[in-house]
């Protein structure tokens, strides 16, 4: 599984007309990047506590889709846990990506 990398060369596509650390621009340049992950991967690499919430704001933001896969992972004490894993395509990521750079 891939790890967040905010310094990829596909940040400099995402708007920063906001402030460009903040939790939202930070995982979206995650996912944009091929990122996937979930909740708990969220936490540990990106510092988001509420990933589900950040897809949701994402998705609005920049009507795209964010896919999602439910999975079971290891949790508490080694407990299993549902959790959903979220990612971009990359037809999609290519898409926005040259809609960026036409300025679209």
């Amino acid at each position: 599984m891939k790890t967040a990398n905010p310094n990829n060369e596909a940040s400099r596509y995402v708007d920063n007309s906001d402030n460009n650390t903040t939790k939202i621009n930070r995982v979206f340049k995650a996912f944009l990047s091929g990122w996937r992950g979930h909740r708990f991967n969220a936490e540990k690499e990106l510092h988001d506590h509420c990933l589900h919430s950040t897809v949701s704001t994402i998705e609005k933001k920049y009507h795209i889709t964010i896919q999602r896969k439910r999975v079971t992972v290891s949790g508490y004490q080694g407990n299993p846990t549902s959790v959903k894993i979220y990612w971009i395509d990359k037809k999609d990521r290519d898409y926005f990506l040259r809609k960026s750079e036409l300025g679209n």
